[in-house]
């Protein structure tokens, strides 16, 4: 779980999409005075969005012994659904204090225009580092215990953030 702790701010996202979101953190994010910020607060409830980037580290060893890895990281985003938050003893017209989150149903993870890109050593000498690098390295035998055909990650990073209207929200990072 990740949490703000700026003053006046709260923002508190599970990686499963669900949390609550504080006006304020919005409010800084869009760059909304207050009068703003409650005139658009209806309209941004369908802005919201989860960022996951995942990081895959494939390491293996030659017959030479050397250690060799390629990296490969991945965008995705998917839509949440917000409801608007709102201070209950001032009624149902109260405030706006923020808005509560859950993952919509159905949403899968997007990938954006850049999907996936490759670091790390260029295996096959074809002067790039690419999906290639990680099966055509000379002498190379990463594992594949489940026989998929697909060499075996033994480290994978997934780091998920929180935005709106496309503006990264400022809360910390799930890893």
């Amino acid at each position: 779980m990740a949490t703000s702790t700026a003053a006046n701010a709260a923002v508190t996202v599970n990686e499963d999409g669900s949390g609550f979101i504080g006006k304020g953190d919005v409010q800084t994010a869009l760059h909304y005075n207050n009068k703003q910020m409650q005139d658009a607060a209806a309209s941004l409830s369908a802005k919201f969005s989860q960022t996951r980037d995942l990081s895959t580290t494939f390491r293996w060893t030659t017959s030479d012994g050397v250690e060799h890895s390629v990296v490969r990281t991945e965008h995705t985003i998917r839509p949440l659904s917000a409801s608007i938050a709102r201070e209950n003893s001032n009624g149902k017209d109260g405030p706006l204090t923020g808005w509560n989150l859950v993952q919509v149903d159905g949403a899968r993870w997007a990938y954006t225009a850049t999907p996936l890109t490759y670091t790390g050593e260029d295996m096959n000498n074809d002067g790039k580092v690419t999906q290639a690098d990680v099966y055509k390295g000379e002498g190379a035998t990463p594992v594949d215990a489940d026989g998929d055909g697909i060499p075996d990650a033994p480290l994978q990073q997934f780091t998920f953030g929180t935005q709106i209207d496309g503006n990264l929200l400022p809360n910390t990072p799930v890893v």
